[in-house]
């Protein structure tokens, strides 16, 4: 209890410390999801596939925009726990190309051990650079399949994207989990969907007895 501290502010910061992900849904409900949401079905199960024009295929639906990003780098990470001394995590490598990249973070834990296993997990999702897929846009129109997934998708969903780099090159396939949604809806024909992603690469896991996730080299 902290009667100085809002409650927006303390969720915050449980989302922080666990990490988790809080939003309000579609019904206008708060929800928090920890971070053992994504290692259960639906979240392992990719929901749709969707692609640019030059990959399309049966079973595959087109998108109107795919905005890529450059990873955001953070080499050295600093957490501080509950009452608790600084813990840190940094990549001597990444520190070396990259230069040194700062983020701190005040959390809930309250063991130095628990904070510093959070920083070292957030080390190893930021240290390297890579292209992220960063949003996607649907312009469903008259398209029943593409409405269908514009109004089922939920934050949290598991998605697969299809495309050829501009300029050309190999065909990429990825992955990503829808983290935030906007919908523009006018006249039918102009009604627009944006997600906002984040890549699903980083939340594989190895899951026991379950195929695609626990195939002992390959999949571990």
């Amino acid at each position: 209890p902290d009667a100085n501290t809002d409650a927006l502010t303390l969720i915050q910061a449980a989302a922080d410390t666990e990490p988790g992900l809080f939003f309000i849904d579609a019904r206008g409900w708060a929800v928090y999801h920890d971070r053992h949401r994504r290692l259960f079905t639906p979240y392992t199960v990719s929901q749709a596939t969707f692609c640019d024009a030059p990959n399309m295929a049966p079973g595959r639906l087109l998108f109107a925009r795919l905005q890529t990003k450059q990873s955001k780098i953070l080499n050295d990470i600093r957490i501080t726990g509950a009452g608790l001394a600084e813990q840190t995590a940094e990549d001597a490598v990444s520190i070396g190309v990259f230069r040194r990249r700062t983020d701190s973070l005040s959390t809930l834990h309250t063991t130095t051990g628990h904070a510093q296993s959070s920083a070292n997990w957030r080390l190893s999702r930021s240290k390297d650079s890579y292209v992220r897929y960063e949003e996607l846009e649907l312009q469903p129109g008259a398209d029943a399949d593409l409405w269908a997934q514009v109004l089922a998708r939920k934050i949290g969903d598991r998605i697969t994207l299809i495309r050829t780099p501009p300029g050309g090159g190999e065909v990429e396939t990825k992955d990503c989990h829808i983290e935030a949604i906007s919908l523009d809806v006018g006249p039918a024909t102009s009604a627009k969907c944006v997600w906002r992603l984040s890549p699903a690469a980083l939340f594989t896991y190895w899951l026991a007895g379950v195929a695609g996730f626990s195939e002992a080299g390959v999949t571990t």
